[in-house]
Formats: C-alpha cells, sequence, structure tokens
C-alpha cells in the first residue's frame, strides 16, 4: 500500500480523491462558491472515490447533491463540500442534519479559509440523529435569515450532537 492513501474509519481514501478535494478548496477560494461531491464507496477496495462535483448556484446558500456513484462496486457512503468563510471543523447545522441521515457515513468538509479537510463519520453507522438537531436547522435558519436567536447557544448544543454522535479526524495532503 502506498503511504499516500490515507484512512479513516478503516476507509481508505486514495490521493486522487484526497487532491480532488483540495482543488476544491482552491477553486471555492478563486470564486467564493461552495463546492461538492458524493464520496463513493468501491466495496471491493474499501476505496473513497470522488462522484461528480457540483458548484453553488445563484444565490443559493448550499450546493445540491446528485447521487454521483454510477460506478460497478460502489455505494453512496457520504459527501465532500467546502465551506467559504468558516473553519473545515465548524460543520453548520444544515450539514450536521444531512449527516444524520443513514446513508451518510462519512462527511468531509474542506475550508478555503484555513485550507484544511476535517472528515466526521458516525460513532454509529445505524443511528439517525436527525431529531436531535431538526430544531437547530430551523434556529440557524432564522439566525441566517434575520438575524435573530441566540448564536452561542445554538452552536453549543450543536457541539453536543457533534460530540455524542461523530468522531472527528483531519486529512492531511
Amino acid at each position: 500500500m502506498n503511504h499516500h492513501n490515507q484512512q479513516i474509519n478503516g476507509y481508505i481514501f486514495p490521493q486522487r480523491t484526497i487532491s480532488k478535494m483540495k482543488r476544491s478548496i482552491d477553486r471555492t477560494h478563486e470564486t467564493d462558491k461552495e463546492r461538492a461531491f458524493s464520496l463513493c464507496l468501491d466495496t471491493t477496495t474499501n476505496e473513497i472515490h470522488p462522484g461528480k462535483e457540483h458548484a453553488q448556484k445563484g444565490d443559493s446558500t448550499s450546493v445540491r447533491f446528485e447521487a454521483g456513484c454510477k460506478r460497478n462496486n460502489q455505494k453512496h457512503i457520504g459527501t465532500f463540500h467546502t465551506h467559504i468563510n468558516t473553519d473545515s471543523s465548524e460543520a453548520s447545522a444544515t450539514d450536521i442534519n444531512n449527516n444524520c441521515q443513514e446513508y451518510n457515513e462519512i462527511d468531509c468538509i474542506g475550508s478555503s479559509r484555513n485550507g484544511k479537510i476535517v472528515c466526521m463519520t458516525k460513532n454509529n453507522p445505524t443511528n439517525n440523529c436527525q431529531d436531535k438537531v431538526k430544531h437547530l436547522v430551523e434556529d440557524e435558519d432564522l439566525l441566517i435569515t434575520t438575524n435573530q436567536g441566540d448564536e452561542s447557544k445554538l452552536y453549543s448544543e450543536l457541539d453536543k450532537v457533534i460530540k455524542q454522535n461523530f468522531k472527528l479526524e483531519e486529512l492531511k495532503y
């Protein structure tokens, strides 16, 4: 096995996948648009490959994912996306809500602010934690749209959900 591959929670990230993440971060830095792609698990090698990349469109505050795992032996295992103004370890309530769904087992966030990639894996893959985070998504939407609400309370509650349900590890490149 070459030393360019990295493992997170038993999943193997080939250098090609990490390089694509790095390019997405660079493009985000240049364009101020979030970018994203599905993470596809090759069930025969346990390697994670990138799906089709999408960029944030117009005034939308997020990136839409299309199922991008079409090759043989590949299944959707999670997502990668970039952040523009926040660190890679600072997942939003919406991010966490998406990660809580059963079909997402791993989520990586790349930050154009600090250049880092942090991946979040579920402590218990069969656990759906959306019920714990749904009200936080509503609070966050309110904060973003009207600037009303208690931001520090929201993010300390979100941190609790993250600590109870996820493990964070950095991918180096």
